[in-house]
């Protein structure tokens, strides 16, 4: 149990340290990436206002992971395009930047958002 806690807390104190300089304004929301063992969430933030402007999900199908994550930023990335979103700020949470946060990244790249 120790551990546990312990590994929480690191947790904690890495999401805190990767936040400390993320700020997302309405013209710039954060790009907030959760992994959970059975989804992927996605969702843009204005922090000035303190609300969602969008979000996206995807859970388990019978599609390759990688379809499914391409999904999802094609998803996320039309909403924001439909908002007027040319910018955003990507916030990785407590996790490194590579597999998913970075395919998800990449892709949305890829349909034209500068992150």
């Amino acid at each position: 149990m120790k551990q546990q806690k312990l590994l929480n807390k690191t947790r904690t104190q890495r999401k805190r340290r990767s936040r400390s300089d993320i700020f997302g304004t309405k013209e710039k929301p954060r790009l907030s990436i959760f992994k959970s063992n059975q989804k992927v969430y996605a969702q843009l933030i204005d922090d000035q206002e303190q609300k969602t402007v969008a979000s996206a999900v995807f859970t388990k199908e019978k599609t390759s992971p990688s379809e499914r994550i391409i999904a999802l930023s094609k998803d996320i990335a039309k909403k924001a395009k439909d908002l007027g979103i040319k910018k955003m700020v990507c916030d990785r949470g407590q996790y490194q930047y590579h597999g998913i946060v970075k395919q998800i990244t990449e892709e949305i790249r890829k349909e034209g958002i500068n992150i």
